[in-house]
């Protein structure tokens, strides 16, 4: 999933999106696994370590110790190698109100918005992608990345490019969008090369033994296995998150929790099928009103 926000409004939720969730952002993002299971059995790297002697006060005997647990780390190296592969897909993701929930990308602090925020995501290779996002006020966009230009429409044109007449695309270069600016906190985990959705988690976190979830069936047909994690969120709640995945390793589902309300679900699907994205016909060309990104609260 990334992955990827002048009244004071807007300020507030720039300021929310310079936390990094999963550690807080490596298990978004916008949050894959290695010694899986696959519906259909063992993975390598999921082999039983050897019995052990058990000690009792009865005597000698021997019991069968548990598999090891995979790690977190090992699921992303294998999330990292599947996606290398990737020609297309489409991403679903759904955030809540509940502070420091990742984004699509593992970056994207949801905190505090006003409803549901949702975004659609599309990739065709080699370099074209499409982004709508919903339920964000003012921060709503259409975006398309073709190459080296971004087109952008919607309510946040008028932060990028005030005066822009209601409806119009935009066209400029999308290497101007960057992390240190005000629009770059909205648009440069989407301006940049999709990733795995786990890519950013840290090191910290890698050695996590998973909980096996049992198999998920997702859509197309596929047949997931999801793995549960935790961590906390800025503010030190607990985050509890599942990453289901194909047998390819490609992701299926990424939820996320804070006790028993699911704060992010991301989806994924299409892997590998054709995706039309057209090119905006007419976008007006602009040099973008980047500003400085706001402090964190």
């Amino acid at each position: 999933m990334p992955t990827s926000l002048p009244d004071r409004r807007n300020a507030a939720i720039r300021s929310r999106r310079s936390a990094t969730p999963l550690s807080a952002a490596a298990l978004a993002s916008a949050l894959a696994m290695a010694v899986l299971l696959s519906a259909c059995g063992q993975q390598p790297g999921d082999t039983p370590q050897a019995a052990t002697p058990a000690a009792s006060a009865g005597g000698g005997g021997s019991v069968a110790s548990k598999p090891p647990a995979p790690s977190l780390g090992s699921l992303v190296d294998r999330m990292e190698a599947a996606w290398s592969g990737v020609t297309s897909y489409r991403g679903h993701f759904t955030g809540s109100t509940v502070a420091n929930a990742p984004g699509p990308d593992g970056g994207t602090p949801l905190a505090a918005l006003t409803g549901p925020l949702t975004i659609e995501q599309e990739f065709a290779s080699p370099d074209r992608r499409r982004q709508t996002m919903t339920g964000s006020g003012a921060d709503d966009h259409e975006a398309i990345v073709d190459g080296p230009v971004l087109y952008l429409r919607g309510p946040l044109t008028a932060e990028a490019a005030p005066g822009t007449p209601s409806g119009a695309w935009i066209v400029m270069p999308a290497a101007l969008i960057t992390p240190d600016t005000a629009l770059g906190h909205i648009l440069a985990g989407f301006v940049a090369p999709p990733r795995s959705p786990l890519a950013g988690v840290g090191d910290n976190l890698r050695p996590q033994g998973m909980r096996d979830l049992g198999p998920r069936d997702a859509d197309g047909g596929r047949t997931c296995r999801a793995w549960g994690v935790a961590d906390t969120t800025d503010v030190g709640a607990r985050l509890d998150v599942t990453v289901a995945v194909d047998g390819k390793d490609l992701p299926c589902l990424l939820e996320t929790r804070v006790g028993s309300e699911v704060v992010s679900t991301a989806t994924y699907d299409n892997w590998g099928e054709p995706i039309e994205i057209a090119i905006p016909v007419g976008a007006i060309a602009v040099t973008p009103v980047l500003g400085e990104p706001h402090a964190h609260d």
